[in-house]
Parts: structure tokens; sequence; C-alpha cells
């Protein structure tokens, strides 16, 4: 309870609270500070230099992006060869260059854009704690966390 009255009142001074548009409320100046995606931030300083990326003292949420063929999909071969082509290095690393995310691929590395491999967001500080993956959780933990996302949508 105390937590969810915490985020009502701080939820006052939000601007948003959704992915889609942290990049635009950076670059037009209407938030001051925000969490949002690496190679998102990475764009945005392409739009307005003075943007900075951190990473918390107490850590932070590794990710990355994944592909999945589904059981019962219909152009099964094609999903394939489709999954097969973007793990060529050349073709993940273009993916990476224009999303301005890194990659995780080996052999990718001579066909990276090489600003990609010094820019902030990609090369974490000393200080930054703990990069961690969000780990799969129980149904009750989970009905929690669904119950809290909710109050934070209305």
């Amino acid at each position: 309870k105390a937590k969810n009255d915490m985020r009502h009142t701080a939820k006052t001074h939000w601007e948003s609270f959704n992915s889609e548009t942290a990049k635009e409320v950076l670059v037009s100046g209407d938030a001051a500070v925000g969490q949002i995606y690496d190679g998102f931030v990475a764009k945005a300083r392409a739009e307005r230099a003075s943007l900075k990326y951190a990473f918390p003292t107490q850590g932070y949420v590794a990710w990355m992006d994944n592909v999945v063929l589904l059981k019962d999909a219909p152009n099964r071969d094609s999903a394939i060869a489709f999954m097969d082509f973007l793990l060529m290095p050349e073709n993940i690393a273009a993916v990476s260059n224009y999303a301005r995310y890194g990659s995780g691929l080996s052999g990718v590395g001579e066909y990276l854009d090489p600003e990609l491999a010094s820019l902030p967001e990609s090369n974490p500080p000393a200080t930054a704690g703990p990069a961690v993956f969000i780990e799969v959780c129980d149904e009750a933990t989970q009905a929690v966390y669904d119950q809290i996302w909710t109050n934070v949508k209305k």
C-alpha cells in the first residue's frame, strides 16, 4: 500500500510512462530525466547532443532482443532461413548499426560502425552497479507485478 501511494504521488510529476515516447520527451526537453533503451538514446543524442546516458550505481537490467519460431508457424522453412540470415555477422551488424545496439554474436566486430563501440550506453563505467537479467517468477509474484503495472497505467 505504501509503495502504491508513493507511486501515485510521484506519477503527477511524470511526463510519460511508456517506451514509445521516451525518446521524444527527452529530445524536446519536456522531460529532464528518463529510463530509455540504450539504442533509443543513441539516436536521441543525434537530435539533442546534450543528452547523457547514466548507469545506476544500484545496478541495471540487462536484456537482449530475441527471435523465436512458433511451433505452428505456417512458413517454417522461410522463418528458419530468415533466422539463419540474421545470424550471419554482416547481417546482424547491419541491424545493430541501424538500431544503435551492440551485438552479442561472435565475428560481428569487423562489420560494426566503429562509433558503436564507443557509445557511452555500450560501455558501463566502473561506478555502474551490476547488470542483471530479470528472472521468471512464480505465479503469485507475477500477480502482484501485474497489479502494480495495472495501477501504474491508471
